[in-house]
């Protein structure tokens, strides 16, 4: 099998249509629920001005579904998972593409977006709601450790580490 071709472009105003249609997807929605149900409140959530990084990712040249990226080491709840003194990434993705699912891509993308936008971070964390066994055998098959389950709110997530740098 070839090498799919990942690309990842920053997120902006003209992907908000397909943003907010992948967010209403089952699948999508199953494990990645923020509650945002119209247009106007995906945009004005996802095309703000903070410390996130927000990209579109596609294979193989067709639109894929979303990732991001932020600093854990300002401000972020698992601040307490960071190496000491340094960066530590948090990331977060989806496939949004039905068509695109169940067909081995999620490890590419994830190695590559790390490679591509985590390169100078010792450590990254995901935090995989504890009922989504592919995303934790995915991020397992990409390096990541079983750090903590970890409670926000009343959510339970599962903190898993990669530490690039032993």
């Amino acid at each position: 099998m070839t090498m799919p071709i990942i690309e990842f472009k920053v997120l902006n105003k003209e992907d908000c249509q397909l943003l907010h249609a992948w967010l209403q997807e089952p699948h999508v929605r199953e494990f990645w629920d923020n509650g945002l149900r119209t247009i106007e409140q995906t945009a004005s959530y996802y095309y703000r001005e903070n410390d996130v990084n927000r990209f579109i990712f596609s294979i193989n040249g067709e639109p894929a579904g979303y990732i991001q990226s932020y600093n854990v080491n300002l401000h972020s709840e698992y601040k307490q998972f960071s190496k000491e003194n340094a960066k530590t990434f948090g990331v977060d993705f989806f496939i949004g593409n039905k068509q695109l699912l169940g067909r081995g891509f999620a490890k590419d993308i994830m190695q590559k977006f790390i490679e591509l936008y985590c390169y100078d971070a010792v450590r990254v964390i995901v935090d995989p709601d504890p009922k989504n066994l592919k995303a934790i055998r995915v991020y397992q098959t990409c390096g990541f450790k079983k750090l903590v389950n970890f409670v926000i709110g009343d959510e339970l997530h599962v903190i898993m580490v990669y530490d690039r740098f032993k």
